[in-house]
Formats: structure tokens, sequence, C-alpha cells
């Protein structure tokens, strides 16, 4: 039996009739080229895929829906978990590469001073948002560039996850702003945590040791439906400013407290 790949989509076909579709056995001199001609059923690729913004911080995979099959074709495509290759996903802290600047010849930047050191935003809790009253007296603030020089973009890392956050400039000079920054953490914090993503979480606590299912860890921490990332940071949800990382002028570390 023949078994082609699209490599653009990431699609496997293989002849096996669709789901609730009648196929008469074929019969006759003819039966060998007629169950070759059978209509394809589709075997979709998957990849894991983190949250935000690294462009991702998992390995993609192959992985086989499961659905109605043909019996006598069952083998024909084994699963991942019996391919002899087959290697589990070991989800750990985020590794960035360094890269050329963003802009030519800038290769340090400073941060907003509201951003680094004690300031009006040290009162953000992103567990419970400032009321509109309280953005309203921050217009300006917020809408002052986040660095000096501007950059269209910015990496954030959050050293209790093993997802990063990108925040991008959505005004028209092309330099990401204070409001930018706050907007893209809120965001990425806010994100509900399917159970994947809590082992992926947990490993990456254990230094990669996949833990049973719904371990639940020293500090109490079960995964639930409808948990949010910020569930992860174990009470610790106070902005307490960025921290200049080793990796570059446009990547920088959260502190919260």
């Amino acid at each position: 039996m023949r078994m082609n790949q699209r490599d653009a989509g990431g699609i496997w076909a293989h002849n096996a009739p669709p789901h609730n579709t009648i196929v008469a056995p074929p019969s006759g001199p003819c039966a060998r080229s007629d169950a070759s001609r059978l209509p394809p059923r589709i075997w979709s690729g998957a990849s894991a895929v983190a949250s935000l913004r690294l462009g991702q911080s998992t390995t993609p995979f192959l992985s086989v829906e499961d659905g109605p099959q043909d019996p006598r074709q069952s083998s024909v495509l084994p699963r991942l978990a019996e391919m002899p290759d087959a290697q589990p996903r070991r989800p750990s802290r985020p590794h960035l590469v360094a890269l050329p600047p963003q802009i030519e010849g800038i290769t340090d930047v400073t941060m907003h001073p509201a951003l680094v050191r004690e300031s009006v935003l040290r009162t953000i809790d992103f567990m419970s948002m400032p009321t509109p009253a309280r953005y309203t007296s921050w217009r300006t603030l917020l809408s002052e560039p986040a660095t000096c020089p501007g950059l269209p973009s910015l990496t954030i890392l959050a050293p209790q996850l093993p997802w990063v956050i990108t925040a991008h400039a959505s005004n028209i000079s092309l330099s990401v702003s204070v409001a930018d920054i706050l907007a893209a953490i809120c965001d990425a914090l806010r994100l509900c945590v399917d159970e994947r993503q809590f082992e992926d979480w947990v490993m990456m606590t254990q230094d990669g040791h996949r833990p049973c299912p719904r371990r639940r860890r020293n500090t109490g921490i079960a995964y639930r439906p409808g948990m949010t990332r910020l569930d992860l940071f174990e009470g610790k949800t106070k902005f307490a400013g960025l921290r200049a990382s080793a990796m570059g002028c446009d990547i920088w570390t959260l502190v919260v407290g």
C-alpha cells in the first residue's frame, strides 16, 4: 500500500474509507485494483503549541487522530507511542538564542523607569487589575515608549512558567509602549491551562522529570479545569518590574512579589 506525505501541511493520507461511508467489498478479477482506489482517510499532524510567543517553546510532534478505521488497515500507520524512535516530550525552561538586534546598531536599551523601579505600577496586582479610573490617571505614563531607543517588540521571560511572553508595538510609531508591556503580560497570565500544559509546568519545576498524572506538588497546587497561568505563580501576583537578561537588549525577565 502506498503512503504519501505532504510536507507543507503536515497531512498524512492512506487508502481507507472515510467516516460514515459504506464501501462495498470488491469482487471479481479486478478486486485488487479496485481496492487500491478506496477513498482516502485523512491523518492530521499536530504540534505542541506554547503560548505565547517564542515561536514556540515546545517541540512539534506527530500524532494520529483517533477515529473509525477500516479493521483491515489498522496497522498501516502505527501510533507515535509505538514508533521505536519516538521520545517523550521533556519541556523545560525556555531556551532562547540571542538574535541580531532588531534595529541595526542598537545593542543596548534603557527600560522606562516605571517598569524597573518603585513606581505607581508596583501597585498592580494581576489578580485584580486597576480600575478604569486608575488607568485614566496613568494615561500619559502608559503611552510612553517602554524602552529608549524604542523597539518594535520585547520578549519577556517569566521564571515561574515554561512559556515566554512577547509584547508587540500597537501604536503607529512601531515602538513598544508601557501599556503594550502590561497588556501582553496580563493577557498571557490569564490564558487557561490544560492538563498537558500543567504537566509541562510540573516537569519544568522538577527539572524535566515526568510526574504521575495530576500529581499534587509540595505546594499543594493540583490541576483543575479552568485554572490559568496566573494560578501557577503560587500567590505571587504583584508586578515588581522587569529585570534585564543576558540574552540581549530585547529580552527581559518579569519580577513578581
